[in-house]
């Protein structure tokens, strides 16, 4: 659910309703270059490849960070009905969440794969019910979903027209609401405390430490 990410020396950010970009040439002195309004809520934002996948109350939106890194420009969108809306990509796909509950609205809880293969038609391609779910992670054709208070879920996204289908591991009794990958530990974030789980057995997550606050 991050609302920044790093594509070569420039740093994107979103707030409500602007994606702004910094010069990270010199990390101790970043230097803003522009602000670009969205016309839309930002909720989240996500990088692959020199694009940047913007997650909205309406839809998904890619920018094109690739060929015009100083100040990308809008190439696409998928629209939906009015939700918060997290999104990761990998490969040629992109997992997007929509939820209700929030600040966002809306009445739908789900996960969609959208194909990303043409930047300019992303087509969504499945969808799949959930619980209330948030943030999202990806790592070795596993995707780790945060479905709130269902706890977190990992998915065999080997295939990923068929990820709903493929439940490897539901860890209940948290609320889980966001998921890091950090070199095979799996860093999650609840509404009360970060725990940290080694994933090698992704059917039997090992707990290496948690921090309550």
């Amino acid at each position: 659910m991050s609302k920044f990410t790093i594509y070569d020396d420039n740093l994107y950010v979103v707030d409500n309703n602007n994606l702004m970009t910094f010069d990270i040439t010199q990390a101790s002195q970043p230097g803003f270059k522009v602000s670009r309004p969205t016309w839309r809520t930002c909720e989240t934002i996500f990088e692959k490849d020199g694009y940047l996948y913007m997650g909205t109350t309406n839809g998904m939106v890619i920018y094109d960070a690739k060929n015009m890194p100083n100040d990308p420009q809008e190439v696409s969108e998928v629209t939906h009905v009015e939700a918060c809306d997290p999104v990761i990509v990998a490969g040629d796909y992109a997992y997007v969440t929509l939820r209700t509950g929030s600040e966002c609205g809306g009445d739908i809880n789900e996960l969609q794969v959208i194909d990303v293969s043409n930047k300019n038609f992303p087509v969504v391609k499945k969808h799949y019910d959930m619980s209330n779910p948030h943030g999202l992670a990806f790592d070795n054709n596993l995707l780790f979903l945060c479905d709130g208070d269902a706890g977190l879920k990992i998915f065999d996204a080997s295939d990923p027209k068929k990820v709903g289908q493929n439940l490897l591991y539901t860890h209940p009794g948290i609320t889980a609401t966001d998921v890091i990958m950090n070199n095979g530990i799996a860093v999650l974030i609840s509404e009360h405390a970060i725990y940290q789980y080694n994933y090698s057995n992704p059917a039997n997550l090992q707990i290496v430490s948690s921090l309550e606050f």
